[in-house]
């Protein structure tokens, strides 16, 4: 899989913790503030129990066999791109996937980090 491959699926791979909740809607236009407190209260209290968290999504990230190229870096701003899109804070950072990759190597199969294939074309002239 190319990189950019590897990076849709674990975006997918990350959607799929949320199979129960929706993205968040923009506000309508003619939201007033009431009506979005009303909004964010509801959305976040029933939910509060249930909602994924930072440490099972660095684990699925890590462990996917078929995401080995995608880069420290890139997997925090992907965990933090797709709970933003579902209306989640995260402030997962390329320093807490190290430390989850460090000091979980013993309870998770973590896949071995590698360098993305590169293709290289010949210029024949």
């Amino acid at each position: 899989m190319t990189l950019s491959e590897q990076v849709n699926k674990a975006i997918e791979v990350l959607k799929g913790m949320f199979k129960d909740t929706e993205p968040m809607p923009p506000p309508p236009p003619d939201a007033t503030i009431e009506s979005l407190w009303a909004e964010v209260y509801e959305f976040r209290n029933p939910k509060r129990k249930t909602r994924p968290g930072v440490e099972e999504a660095v684990k699925l990230l890590l462990e996917d066999q078929d995401l080995p190229e995608i880069p420290i870096p890139m997997i925090a701003e992907i965990i933090r791109e797709v709970f933003s899109a579902y209306g989640l804070k995260c402030k997962c950072s390329e320093s807490s996937v190290r430390w989850y990759q460090s000091q979980r190597n013993l309870e998770w199969s973590i896949v071995r980090r590698r360098l993305p294939k590169v293709e290289v074309t010949k210029d024949v002239t």
